[in-house]
């Protein structure tokens, strides 16, 4: 991306694997916490950009689920945590 502030972004992945959570959103990985993701609402310069992360491949695969099924419709916040105790993809709770 050679301007991220140029469009909107969906950010997937902390940044230990996308250097955008931490230019984007200024986020490191002692931002995340086991058996926990966050999904995040950010403005980026004129537009908006989404994070969806997790300590773990699994927190993450369940906070883009989460996202893809409308588990966000309803909440009236820029900022989720998905947790999902188990480790288990499917198995999460929003808060």
């Amino acid at each position: 991306v050679a301007s991220a502030s140029a469009q909107n972004l969906i950010v997937v992945g902390g940044p230990a694997v996308n250097p955008l959570a931490n230019s984007v959103f200024g986020l490191t990985s002692a931002d995340f916490t086991p058996n926990e993701a966050m999904i995040k609402l950010a403005d980026n310069g004129a537009n908006v950009a989404l994070l969806v992360a997790g300590y773990s491949a699994v927190d993450t695969r369940n906070a883009a689920e989460a996202v893809a099924a409308g588990r966000m419709a309803g909440m009236n916040k820029a900022e989720a945590k998905v947790v999902s105790t188990t480790q288990t993809v499917g198995s999460y709770t929003v808060e």
